[in-house]
């Protein structure tokens, strides 16, 4: 998995130019759109600028509004790729590459809230979910009575825990704590000390372009041996939507996400 390409690979990415890295922009500080300057930033958005620099191939970036929408197939000849949790359900549709990341999901809960202290408290509660997240899946194994409020991201969800309509949110950790953090919510709301679960994220690429995930791999071999760290806090230019990115950002790495 170590570059360089073969011979196949080079042409297959001479006849492939229109690669698009296509997720939502509304789960910071993962994946969003700048308010200010428009630009799709993120740890996310810097960790695939990183892999098309081991590449050497410019990514395009077309960022859609919910994370559920990248499960939707191109209708014109460019190929889309993302980052998700890998499951049986999903295999049906996408191939893997290795895992690029680990992501840890939890439960954001009122601080009065004492009778959730793990997943297994939340059955019999209503739970607001972005829809299509791996979680859902994976309470609905592991919790029998549990009420799925499904919602378009992260934010609708903390919106109903707020007004009183759900009991808890469900989601990405880094994101349950950007709102947290930055939405002033620390003394009355808070998530659990350990996560619902910690899981390797890899890079989904339809099934009829198997030839990318081997090209992939080999970027992302080269970033773990770069042993390089992503994070929650950084300094980050962001790369214009519907661009490719073609020169490296300058942004900190404090820690949280790991490359494996």
């Amino acid at each position: 998995k170590s570059l360089p390409f073969t011979e196949e690979e080079k042409k297959w990415l001479e006849k492939h130019k229109n690669l698009i890295y296509s997720s939502d922009q509304s789960s910071p500080p993962l994946r969003y759109r700048g308010k200010e300057d428009g630009q799709y930033k993120g740890i996310i958005v810097d960790l695939i600028n990183s892999l098309s620099i081991q590449i050497g191939r410019d990514f395009y970036f077309k960022p859609n509004n919910w994370w559920k929408e990248s499960f939707v197939n191109s209708i014109d000849d460019s190929i889309k790729f993302f980052d998700l949790i890998p499951s049986k359900e999903r295999a049906n549709k996408f191939i893997f590459t290795d895992p690029i990341y680990t992501l840890s999901a939890n439960i954001l809960k009122d601080k009065k809230s004492q009778d959730i202290n793990s997943y297994m408290d939340l059955k019999g509660k209503t739970v607001a979910i972005p829809e299509g997240d791996y979680s859902i899946n994976f309470l609905k194994q592991k919790i029998q009575d549990i009420n799925i409020l499904l919602t378009p991201d992260i934010k609708p969800g903390v919106n109903h825990l707020m007004s009183g309509k759900v009991d808890a949110v469900v989601g990405d950790e880094p994101v349950l704590r950007y709102y947290i953090n930055n939405y002033g919510l620390s003394n009355k709301y808070s998530v659990l000390s350990n996560p619902i679960y910690t899981k390797k994220a890899v890079l989904a690429v339809p099934k009829q372009y198997e030839e990318l995930v081997s090209i992939l791999n080999k970027g992302i071999f080269k970033l773990q041996k770069n042993g390089r760290v992503a994070c929650s806090r950084w300094v980050s230019k962001g790369t214009p939507a519907g661009k490719p990115y073609r020169r490296p950002n300058h942004k900190k790495w404090v820690g949280w996400v790991v490359y494996r």
